[in-house]
């Protein structure tokens, strides 16, 4: 646990110092766009017509699928595949009072449809992360499960 945990830093901290720092006359010119998730989906998406799979008897859903080049899952483990569904489809909590105004046919789009690929690059290293998702006109907040939380599942 530890291990993977400093790996992971590791790695973020290498990407972080190896981008370009601009001269100090450039610096207030530098303007990031913001990205939201929507815009950011297509980049992602590796797979835009997935379906369902099934991998050593763990069925991994189209909505997890889609995020992967075609035939890159099909040797991957049983508990794998059930990480790979967690991750995608399961790895955050609604936020109750948000989920409860919601109509019953942006509930079923939501059953349907959502998964949280394109918002785990918001997560928090250790606490859940509060976000607003708007689904299509379906306007809800999650909880995000920390990376801490994703690493520890079994």
């Amino acid at each position: 646990m530890r291990y993977k945990l400093f790996f992971l830093l590791a790695f973020l901290a290498k990407i972080s110092f190896a981008q370009e720092v601009p001269a100090a006359s450039e610096r207030q010119a530098v303007v990031k766009p913001v990205t939201t998730a929507q815009e950011y989906q297509p980049k992602l998406i590796k797979n835009p017509n997935a379906t369902d799979i099934t991998v050593n008897g763990v069925v991994i859903d189209k909505r997890a699928v889609k995020y992967y080049p075609e035939g890159a899952l099909r040797e991957v483990s049983a508990e794998k595949a059930r990480k790979i569904n967690f991750i995608y489809l399961e790895s955050y909590e609604p936020e109750p009072e948000s989920f409860s105004a919601l109509t019953e046919s942006c509930k079923a789009r939501i059953a349907a449809t959502f998964d949280v690929g394109t918002y785990s690059q918001l997560r928090d290293m250790t606490e859940r992360k509060r976000i607003t998702v708007d689904l299509d006109g379906c306007r809800f907040d999650i909880y995000l499960f920390s990376h801490e939380e994703i690493i520890n599942y079994q």
